[in-house]
């Protein structure tokens, strides 16, 4: 009987001692069963769970503010910035003592109540438009700017034969609210310089923009808050106060040729056919605050301011009808409810929240230009005293859109639509470099 080590002197592995037992066989076939059972376990599991791939960061647009859009437009110029982005700024665009006599003059206006007849359209939110006199210090104004600061971006922008829409100072009354988001216009071709008459800060009534929405008709649509279901005792107490707010009482006054003359004296917010009493200086013409002027005799009261200056006998023997407020003597406010006026807020969605750009702070003489079209409105006013910003609006040589100062044409008084027409004149003479003779 041979041996497990006779024949050639080599050694025998533990595979072939362990193929010649049966019961080695075995053991060694289930440990095979084995492995591969976990080996194809493990491939499931890893196929079944996919590596994780390291996601790319997610890029930060970056908010703007002025000290970025001074930057942009230093680098790319100011036209290319407003074609792009609907807004642009030009630091020192006019002589800051150019403009302290300016403020200083139209402040002597108001005092002695001389803007009533160049009062230029009508605002809200505390906010009055007043066209400039051409008289000095005004007609002195240079409307390109210092050096024609302003004359290049224009010109780019609308052509080298733009014309002068409207030369005007908003005003702010103290503590004035926000306005909401909005829009001048829809059509292209007109531009407006915002040229503040004091330094400006954030809390100083600036505007405010959403940038390169020039090129987004819709984005107030699409901004717009979504409906919320209002809760039923609210929804009764929003159907209490309206019924309060209409009803009204018919009355009716006389007017001469002496209340007519008056008329400059009230603050009016005005509207398609009828005005609303929102300011008197002194109770003569026989209307309180709150009255809706609706009819002079058988005119609607618009039409009738747009004709009594040329029509003699639309100024005497008028019978005026007045809508007129019922007030409740037990009217209390409901709780919780502030007795002081609501500011409106603006609401642009987080989405447009890296667009939004605060135009302040600015210097006496820096300018801001921007697109009609672009979305922008007025901040608050959180100090005590009065923001005064000189306004120049230009358009398109032919431009056939609606203008934003298209309500305000057609209600200005005799003495506002003169000065707007000298002003006019004055950009072309400035144009094409023509002498200003005097007047």
């Amino acid at each position: 009987m041979r041996s497990e080590w006779d024949g050639p002197k080599r050694c025998r592995t533990s595979e072939d001692l362990c193929w010649r037992s049966p019961t080695r066989r075995a053991w060694c076939g289930l440990l095979a069963l084995a492995a591969l059972g976990l080996e194809t376990c493990w491939s499931v599991r890893r196929a079944a769970v996919p590596r994780l791939k390291a996601s790319s960061p997610t890029r930060v647009q970056p908010a703007w503010t002025m000290s970025r859009l001074r930057e942009l437009c230093a680098s790319s110029g100011t036209s290319q910035v407003l074609q792009e982005q609907g807004v642009a700024v030009l630091p020192a665009a006019f002589e800051a003592d150019m403009l302290e006599a300016v403020l200083k003059a139209f402040i002597g206006l108001e005092r002695r109540q001389k803007t009533h007849a160049l009062r230029f359209g009508d605002l809200r939110v505390a906010r009055t438009p007043v066209h400039l006199p051409y008289q000095e210090p005004f007609r002195s104004l240079p409307l390109l700017g210092r050096d024609e600061a302003l004359r290049e971006v224009l010109a780019n922008y609308l052509g080298d034969n733009f014309e002068l829409e409207s030369a005007m100072v908003i005003t702010v009354s103290p503590n004035a609210g926000a306005q909401n988001a909005h829009l001048d216009t829809e059509d292209a071709g007109s531009v407006s310089v915002h040229v503040p008459l004091q330094p400006l800060h954030e809390g100083f009534a600036p505007l405010s923009f959403c940038v390169g929405s020039h090129a987004e008709p819709d984005v107030l649509t699409r901004a717009a808050r979504p409906a919320s279901v209002v809760p039923a005792p609210q929804q009764r107490l929003a159907r209490k106060r309206q019924r309060r707010a209409t009803a009204k009482e018919e009355h009716f006054l006389e007017w001469g040729p002496a209340q007519v003359e008056q008329l400059g004296e009230v603050d009016f917010r005005r509207g398609k056919s009828r005005c609303l009493v929102r300011g008197l200086k002194e109770n003569t013409l026989g209307l309180q605050l709150g009255d809706e002027v609706t009819h002079v005799n058988e005119l609607d009261f618009m039409s009738w301011l747009l004709v009594k200056d040329h029509v003699p006998d639309f100024r005497k023997n008028l019978m005026v009808r007045v809508l007129r407020p019922i007030k409740e003597e037990d009217q209390e406010a409901e709780p919780g409810r502030p007795r002081e006026p609501r500011q409106l807020r603006v609401w642009m969605g987080k989405r447009h929240q890296h667009r939004l750009l605060v135009g302040a702070p600015l210097e006496l003489g820096d300018a801001i230009m921007y697109d009609s079209r672009t979305v922008h409105w007025g901040m608050a006013n959180k100090e005590d005293y009065t923001r005064y910003v000189l306004y120049l609006n230009f358009k398109r040589r032919n431009f056939m859109g609606i203008s934003p100062d298209e309500m305000a044409i057609q209600l200005a008084r005799k003495p506002c639509r003169i000065a707007r027409e000298d002003f006019q004149d004055k950009l072309v003479r400035e144009l094409h470099y023509l002498e200003d003779g005097p007047f």
